[in-house]
């Protein structure tokens, strides 16, 4: 990939910048995507400057007529100086580089990553405002800074001056058309592209600076490509998934399952899935299917909509499984799980008194999963987006979640939220290390405070009380049919290891293939009275076998370390804070998963969000490989 650089001098409407004034080619649906290095008061950046030297300068003055009072005054109304300059950079233009396209997203990438290094290496431009904006057609990057020199003979010591700013940098002007400022701005476009060069594009050199088009109406003769630009866009998503040499290995854990189900005892059953569960070969398609979805959803403004989606499901199923959980609503809020087993009792235990949150999705695990990765979503939003409609939407989203979660009396639940919590207090508090902002370390730590003492409260109280045996074999009872639900002499082993040893044990026995995608049939043969392990490992283990189970653990190790780099990214401001959501996501997901199952109304949120993972990385595979 080839894309010129266009350095430009700016007019330095900082309110433009800042977004306090909004010029009509401003989209301000992507202006929450802009990134605002700083914005300080340039009269305040002058007293910083120049105070010290002003005072000595007017100590030696004689005469009262040639003390300056105020040195920002005399320098904006003076004809040699100006207060401050600025330069506009841009990668390419609207048509290679447009910031609604995945090229767009790749172009803020570098700009950021070079912005990082500018203070530093312009140690005489002081820059008090620097900006990046994306809702504009292209991205490019606003600097404003003002230049000063110092040990100055005449005037004040320490004081503004472009040329001599740039001579202490090293830049000595020569002839005409190479002065300091020309030498300096070719010497920063080398610096862009030696960053460029690091995301896979090459310096395209056309010898002229293009315009910054600040105004910018899409025309008639513009809507005439949108077929063309469509079916480019869709040729670069195939190429992202064509390109990505990594997903070989998905792959060969969707073409081995197939084997195991052809191999299983119950082809029918391992393709269609166990009675009403169907988490069979078709629905481990589907799963991977949505994997590959998410991975294409690579600009963070679709993002950060598909989050606002789930988020509002999210709220939506608490809701209805706080209705469910209180005895006064739950009689005409629709509980599947409960109408199903209503009247049941065997072995001492009746189902009839318990009031268990399970939303829409038929049993209260299936709820916890889905609240997990939601959760983290909801929560991530409220700490880091800009919108305060979008910070309180999400503030009351993840209230209710954690309710429902509570009420959802099981352990998957409680581990999930409390994962979240934790998880997102500890990036918080790193990240509070990096940034000047601790607000929001600050709230994460209050939201665990509160949600934990809930919890807390509860527990001590004998309120709250973890029903997970009691649902497991409640559930059970009606997809086997067991007459019975008591476990004889084990009654005094807690539920999971029971039900983790007769896992292992059918995994024993079908080593290497296992009993085949949601094929029970082996099971029964070992004695078993449940039909799931209650841990998504073990179940993976038995029923698709040794090689499909180590092909997976290497797909989620390559996941996990893709997080580990969103993180290290989000906490340097390389990426959003749905970097730092889907990562939090699918790590509680899978902490969860030890003392869960997969299920179609829950495992499909995990595999959208670990698709939104790779997402991150799908255009840079893709960008690299072109060039």
């Amino acid at each position: 990939m080839q894309r010129t650089i266009s350095a430009m001098v700016g007019k330095g409407s900082v309110n433009h910048n800042s977004r306090k004034f909004k010029a009509e080619n401003v989209n301000a649906d992507r202006s929450h995507l802009n990134i605002d290095y700083c914005n300080e008061n340039i009269k305040k950046v002058y007293h910083e400057l120049f105070d010290e030297a002003l005072g000595r300068y007017n100590a030696k003055q004689t005469r009262a007529d040639r003390k300056i009072e105020n040195y920002y005054e005399k320098i904006r109304s003076s004809k040699q100086e100006k207060p401050f300059h600025e330069l506009i950079l841009q990668i390419g233009d609207k048509e290679n580089m447009s910031a609604e396209s995945e090229n767009g997203q790749l172009a803020r990438q570098v700009l950021d990553e070079y912005y990082r290094g500018f203070q530093e290496r312009n140690s005489q431009l002081r820059v008090f405002s620097a900006h990046l904006p994306m809702d504009e057609a292209t991205p490019h990057l606003h600097i404003d800074f003002v230049p000063f020199t110092t040990g100055s003979k005449r005037g004040l010591d320490t004081r503004v001056s472009l040329k001599q700013a740039l001579a202490a940098q090293g830049f000595k002007g020569g002839s005409r058309s190479e002065t300091e400022w020309n030498q300096w701005v070719q010497s920063e476009k080398k610096q862009l592209a030696a960053v460029m060069e690091r995301y896979g594009i090459k310096w395209e050199r056309k010898g002229t600076h293009e315009k910054h088009l600040s105004v910018l109406d899409y025309k008639k003769q513009e809507r005439e490509k949108e077929v063309e630009k469509l079916g480019g866009q869709i040729e670069q998503k195939q190429v992202e998934l064509k390109d990505n040499k990594s997903l070989i290995v998905p792959l060969a854990v969707v073409l081995l399952s197939v084997i195991s189900c052809l191999l299983s005892a119950d082809i029918f059953t391992s393709f269609y899935g166990y009675l009403d569960r169907s988490e069979g070969m078709l629905t481990i398609l589907g799963y991977w299917g949505l994997f590959a979805a998410g991975m294409t959803v690579t600009a963070d403004d679709r993002r950060i909509k598909l989050s606002d989606f789930i988020v509002g499901i999210g709220a939506f199923e608490a809701i209805v499984g706080i209705l469910q959980a209180i005895p006064a609503t739950a009689k005409i809020v629709p509980n599947y799980f409960k109408e199903i087993f209503s009247g049941f009792s065997s072995g001492g235990m009746t189902y009839t008194k318990e009031y268990i949150a399970t939303g829409f999705l038929c049993t209260p695990f299936a709820l916890a999963a889905v609240l997990t990765v939601i959760s983290a979503f909801a929560l991530n939003g409220m700490l880091y987006d800009d919108k305060k409609a979008r910070k309180i939407f999400y503030a009351i989203s993840l209230a209710l979640m954690t309710a429902a979660d509570i009420l959802a009396c099981v352990v998957p639940a409680i581990l999930g939220l409390g994962a979240v919590y934790v998880i997102s207090l500890i990036i918080a508090a790193v990240k509070s290390g990096f940034a000047k902002d601790k607000k929001p370390f600050i709230v994460c730590l209050v939201a665990f405070i509160v949600a934990g003492g809930i919890f807390a409260g509860l527990f001590a109280s004998n309120e709250f009380r973890l029903m997970d045996e009691k649902i497991i074999f409640h559930d059970s009872f009606d997809r086997l049919s067991i007459t019975g639900t008591g476990r004889g002499d084990d009654t005094e082993q807690w539920i999971y290891p029971y039900l983790w040893d007769d896992g292992m044990y059918t995994a024993e026995q079908n080593l290497i293939w296992g009993t085949g995608p949601d094929n029970w049939g082996t099971i029964f043969e070992s004695g078993a009275i449940i039909d799931r392990s209650y841990n998504e490992y073990i179940d993976l283990l038995q029923s698709r076998g040794l090689i499909i189970f180590a092909l997976t653990i290497v797909f989620l190790i390559m996941t996990i370390v893709k997080m580990c780099k969103l993180v290290a990214g989000f906490m340097k401001d390389k990426n959003s804070w749905t970097g730092c959501a889907v990562s939090a996501a699918v790590l509680c997901y899978l902490i969860q998963a030890f003392f869960n199952i997969s299920s179609v109304t829950s495992s499909p949120y995990f595999w959208i969000a670990a698709g939104l993972v790779w997402s991150f990385t799908a255009v840079k595979s893709s960008a690299k490989k072109k060039s």
